[in-house]
């Protein structure tokens, strides 16, 4: 138990000095904070907060903590919602492979539960890490269309709290849709 604290520990924002420091310089709250500020103190439940774009283990977990998307579930006075933040201080925000699946979970949970979907955006499209050939960009599509198949049966509510480019701007297109 110990040593999962600590893995946990290392990801939390208090241990990302330098990625805090960006943020700060940018006039800019992190992911977890937007998310603290949002939620009701005490409700937000992280899912997916291992997960890494790079398989180096811990020294990839630093490097790409929660792959720049945090979600989860928590409550907005007292009602329980699903939330979506991307991390602009993990590679601009960018949308990796796991972050991507982490993100179509998150829908897929409101769905199944009924619950709002609270997407805070910020940053950037597609991972060029992740590859530059069209079937790399094609992994994306999937939460295209889970948020499309959403739209209309839970409550989306998508705000754009930065630069946004490709896969934001998409995302928050999908609350108009309905």
């Amino acid at each position: 138990m110990r040593a999962v604290e600590a893995a946990r520990a290392a990801l939390q924002d208090a241990a990302r000095g330098e990625a805090l420091a960006r943020q700060r310089a940018r006039g800019k709250l992190t992911a977890r904070e937007q998310i603290a500020a949002l939620l009701d103190p005490g409700s937000f439940l992280e899912v997916g907060g291992f997960a890494t774009a790079d398989p180096d283990g811990e020294a990839g977990r630093r490097l790409s903590p929660a792959d720049g998307v945090v979600t989860g579930t928590g409550r907005i006075e007292g009602r329980a919602v699903v939330v979506v933040a991307q991390d602009f201080s993990v590679a601009g925000g960018s949308i990796g492979r796991l972050g991507t699946a982490k993100t179509v979970h998150a829908v897929e949970t409101a769905v199944a539960r009924g619950l709002p979907l609270v997407m805070l955006l910020d940053g950037g499209g597609h991972r060029i890490q992740d590859g530059q050939d069209a079937r790399s960009f094609a992994h994306a599509s999937p939460l295209i269309r889970t948020l499309a198949r959403a739209s209309g049966w839970v409550p989306l509510v998508a705000l754009m709290l930065g630069p946004g480019f490709a896969g934001p701007t998409n995302s928050r297109a999908c609350p108009i849709w309905w």
